[in-house]
């Protein structure tokens, strides 16, 4: 079974449409809130499939979300 990794910045956002088509297809789906993990402890290389959920938050609103901050750098890292 392949794996997906989804990162969201809000606890509503999901796959959507997309969650059907995978767990179809034989993925495993595994959520990951930013707001609450320790990036420090997530493998990216370890899911077949990363997905970056979008939300109704700013790229440059790190003052109200600090979690952007964490967020994007590991997501700058896991895609150099």
């Amino acid at each position: 079974m392949k794996n997906v990794l989804a990162i969201r910045h809000v606890h509503f956002e999901d796959l959507g449409v997309f969650e059907e088509v995978l767990i179809n297809s034989n993925f495993h789906i595994e959520y990951i809130d930013a707001a609450t993990v320790d990036f420090d402890t997530i493998d990216p290389l370890s899911a077949d499939l990363l997905v970056v959920l979008g939300a109704p938050i700013g790229a440059f609103d790190e003052d109200i979300y600090p979690l952007l901050i964490e967020s994007t750098n590991w997501h700058l890292l896991t895609s150099a």
